[in-house]
């Protein structure tokens, strides 16, 4: 907007059929994001390029809670989706608009995992996708996309720098701009919502008294809450949830504005974190977010690398949910919060793990010790081996 600097959203018309929204909302979907289509900016007549993505789980979880101190912690486990992130949720509906328009190549700027995404879905709909990926992205991450059919580009500077790149690229090679922020496809950013239609239905519609979402360009937060509101007008809950924006120390843009009572972000010098999918020093949708933590009485903080390294750790140990260093800053925060009382024991608490940790094993693998080795048949190099690990429980 030219005016405040938000982000301008599609808008679904709440009013005409409240009934049948809500009754949609209370059946859920058996066909993954697209059984929310009356929620999204697409006609009734585009066939969806789609791999199934959405209804993921909401872990609610045991041993962690036990650890944090907390009753009711859930996981919003969106590292199943199909590419391993919730980027999914964009690509299937962002595709599928450009498969219609008669796009020919697609292009975007990222940290990875909306490559991942976007490379995948525009392969099932026969799209040539150029990626411009920063040299913080794990390699990892291009061979991946590569894998998709994915034309690589390695970028100099941060993802911001990508996406310019990609906007310029629009004139020049006429491929269309897939970056996923609110700026540059706001109808494909509208797939994000049904994160929380599928929260809201697996708590019965109780709200949480707090979402937390790891924060980067800031759009997961927004759609997050947007689609709270449109629930609280349709009646369906009776108060919002307090949301929670998480980033990492080293790039923290969101909660320097916060703290100063901003309205807008700036830009944030040195950007440097493990959590490359959230090291973003411009926040596109910064005035968006920063907008629903005043609204939401809700608030931002940060972890260090060390604190997410250890929830990396502790998670994949406790709930076999392998989350990658951006999605476990949601945890990491949310251990600090019970710790410094923030949190009680009886707040329900939702942490949204966005992406896979599968291409980031290289860091869980860092202090993991050298396995013993034993010989055919040898039981006792065997026992030896048992014995290194603490022997077994009796």
């Amino acid at each position: 907007c030219t005016y405040c600097g938000g982000s301008i959203e599609p808008l679904v018309d709440l009013k005409t059929d409240p009934e049948g929204l809500k009754n949609t909302l209370r059946k859920g979907s058996e066909n993954g994001i697209w059984g929310y289509r009356k929620f999204l900016p697409v006609s009734d007549d585009i066939t969806p390029i789609t791999r199934g993505e959405g209804n993921t789980p909401l872990v609610k979880t045991d041993r962690l809670s036990k650890e944090y101190g907390l009753d009711y912690l859930y996981i919003k486990n969106e590292t199943v989706n199909p590419t391993g992130s919730y980027k999914d949720r964009f690509a299937t509906v962002a595709i599928s608009l450009e498969k219609v328009g008669g796009a020919k190549a697609v292009a975007l700027g990222s940290a990875g995992n909306a490559a991942a995404a976007v490379s995948a879905y525009s392969a099932v709909a026969g799209i040539k996708c150029f990626i411009l990926l920063p040299p913080g992205a794990a390699q990892e991450r291009a061979w991946q996309n590569m894998s998709y059919g994915g034309r690589f580009i390695r970028a100099v500077g941060h993802v911001n720098d990508a996406i310019d790149l990609v906007v310029a690229g629009t004139k020049a090679f006429g491929w269309r701009n897939v970056c996923t922020t609110m700026l540059h496809h706001p109808y494909g950013a509208e797939g994000y919502k049904t994160i929380a239609y599928e929260v809201a239905r697996s708590m019965d519609f109780d709200v949480p008294d707090y979402i937390l979402c790891p924060v980067g360009g800031g759009i997961l937060i927004s759609k997050i809450y947007r689609a709270y509101t449109e629930m609280f007008e349709l009646g369906l809950i009776d108060r919002l949830p307090r949301m929670v924006a998480v980033q990492a120390e080293g790039c923290a843009p969101i909660v320097k504005a916060f703290e100063e009572k901003a309205k807008k972000t700036e830009f944030w010098t040195d950007a440097r974190t493990i959590a490359s999918s959230i090291n973003d020093p411009v926040t596109f949708e910064g005035v968006t977010a920063l907008d629903v933590l005043y609204r939401s009485n809700g608030f931002a903080v940060s972890v260090t690398d060390e604190d997410i390294l250890a929830a990396m750790r502790i998670v994949a140990s406790r709930e076999a949910i392998l989350a990658e260093p951006a999605s476990a800053t949601v945890m990491a925060a949310t251990k600090n919060l019970v710790a410094n009382g923030t949190f009680k024991r009886a707040d329900k608490i939702v942490c949204v793990a966005t992406g896979s940790a599968l291409r980031d094993l290289k860091m869980l693998a860092g202090d993991m010790p050298q396995a013993p080795q034993v010989g055919q048949k040898d039981l006792n190099e065997l026992a030896k081996a048992v014995a290194f690990y603490g022997g077994i429980p009796r």
